[in-house]
């Protein structure tokens, strides 16, 4: 299988369920890295906030959703959000942060994550944004992917837990 057999697109509201999907497969997978930040209420519970916010980001138009489809299933996305600099700032530029990107696990190595990000780029520069930042664990193989696409580390995260 090819990224020619895959259907590349913005998301769309009927997407809702299939984004909960990949997001639920995203974060449970993520507990390993940190289960106190990363793991979720349970699945019940969990999918009304997770539509809600998605819906959210649907009508929001510094939001970007794309997603990868094959034979009607969902099988991978990226999300993501403009956000600006603090006006106290001399340089006021557009950053796009990804907040959740995933391919699920018996679709990755295939190029899918690569086209997903380059529509993100794409859509980035088209809105005046001037990077695109996100976190990934430093045991996470996206990582390596990451670098891949020409994404450097920039800044180096810290958390006290209390």
């Amino acid at each position: 299988m090819t990224t020619s057999d895959i259907t590349f697109r913005k998301a769309q509201p009927a997407d809702l369920d299939g984004l909960f999907e990949l997001w639920w497969e995203m974060q449970t997978y993520h507990e390993q890295f940190d289960s106190l930040w990363y793991s979720p209420k349970e699945r019940q519970e969990s999918k009304p906030m997770w539509l809600a916010y998605l819906q959210n980001s649907l009508s929001n138009p510094d939001s970007f959703i794309f997603v990868a489809i094959h034979d009607s299933n969902m099988v991978g996305m990226v999300k993501a959000q403009i956000t600006g600099r603090p006006d106290i700032l001399r340089n006021q530029i557009r950053v796009v942060a990804v907040e959740n990107a995933i391919v699920t696990q018996s679709f990755r190595r295939r190029g899918i994550f690569r086209r997903l990000m380059e529509l993100l780029i794409e859509e980035a520069r088209a809105a005046g944004a001037r990077a695109i930042k996100l976190s990934v664990y430093n045991e996470n193989p996206a990582r390596l992917v990451y670098k891949k696409l020409g994404f450097s580390t920039h800044e180096l995260g810290q958390i006290l837990y209390l």
